[in-house]
């Protein structure tokens, strides 16, 4: 059985969703590659061999190897149930529902990077317009209490004088 991995990385995004690069790789000396694709809404379109990705998204990869599904079967062997050709590990929250595992072949792994297209659709100056009206509520609050207060001393200084001249 032959899996591509462009069908297998087929409609994990939402249309209109865009700008996330995987770059898939293996840890096998003998046939160490990698590959990049580009993810946009539902298609996956191939970039070429090699790490094509940004380098200035490397501090926001997310990183995962698949033999962390293989870690589960072995970990949690207790905890597994196998019958002819399927095995069930439930570990808390992680479940792997699939085929028997082998270690015999080579570990590979998956990168998930951002873009500058994916970048460009979450920065905004929406925090920068949020602050800017912050500041000025207080600046007005605190005007507002300034004021308050220059009235309030002006008028007991008045009642004061008032008083003082009739007694």
């Amino acid at each position: 059985v032959t899996l591509l991995w462009r069908d297998l990385m087929s409609d994990i995004l939402r249309p209109g969703e865009s700008g996330m690069v995987a770059v898939i790789g293996n840890d096998c000396p003998q046939q160490l590659q990698t590959f990049t694709y580009e993810l946009k809404g539902p298609t996956a379109k191939f970039l070429g061999y090699g790490d094509r990705h940004d380098l200035g998204y490397d501090d926001n990869a997310d990183l995962e190897s698949f033999r962390y599904l293989h870690e589960l079967t072995t970990t949690n062997s207790g905890n597994s149930s196998s019958n002819s050709n399927r095995t069930t590990i439930n570990n808390n929250q992680n479940q792997y529902t699939g085929f028997p595992l082998t270690t015999k072949f080579c570990n590979y792994w998956i990168a998930l990077h951002a873009s500058d297209e994916m970048s460009g659709n979450y920065r905004t100056n929406n925090p920068l317009i949020s602050l800017c009206i912050t500041v000025v509520v207080f600046l007005v609050a605190a005007c507002m209490f300034t004021l308050y207060d220059w009235v309030i001393e002006y008028r007991q200084k008045k009642v004061l004088r008032v008083a003082t001249q009739s007694s």
